[in-house]
């Protein structure tokens, strides 16, 4: 895995969440529509979810495949982002519980845990990138794939509050 294009990756998609909702009326942030949540919960739900990813490509692994993607980068952003009319219901721990009452508080807990990531990533704490770990929804992933996901479940996020803020006017 190229770290250096991944890292330029991570901060041009971290700055895309954060430059949206830095963007949005307070109101429409915690708007909620209906059983729909906010975007300020779509926001946390983003960062649990990366939380849980980065756990999960922490552990210690046995299974491995003979390349560093299974699916790759194409395959995981077509059925993230391109085809997010497909939903899943989230489980209930990566379901937002109000954790954050401003954008200002989501963006230092995410930047610190981007952060996170980038430091596990360039220490080499994260660096078995052929292991294999089952995703609930995308079934086997490469740690790769995995990181991959990290960038497009974020990028579905992004056109699903995009979504939502045409839906306001």
């Amino acid at each position: 895995m190229d770290l250096n294009a991944y890292t330029q990756d991570l901060h041009t998609n971290s700055d895309k969440l954060i430059h949206l909702l830095a963007s949005i009326d307070e109101n429409k942030l915690i708007e909620k529509q209906g059983e729909q949540w906010s975007i300020l919960d779509i926001a946390e739900h983003i960062y649990l979810s990366d939380k849980t990813f980065i756990r999960v490509i922490s552990q210690t692994v046995e299974k491995h495949h003979d390349s560093e993607e299974l699916k790759g980068s194409h395959k995981i952003q077509r059925l993230l982002v391109d085809m997010r009319e497909r939903k899943a219901a989230a489980p209930k721990f990566l379901e937002p519980k109000g954790t954050f009452s401003s954008v200002i508080d989501f963006e230092s807990a995410f930047k610190q845990q981007r952060d996170s990531l980038l430091e596990k990533l360039q220490n080499g704490s994260i660096s078995d990138f052929t292991a294999i770990i089952a995703h609930p929804f995308l079934g086997d992933l490469t740690i790769t794939d995995w990181l991959y996901v990290i960038l497009h479940h974020t990028s579905r996020h992004i056109e699903q509050i995009k979504d939502r803020l045409k839906e306001f006017n």
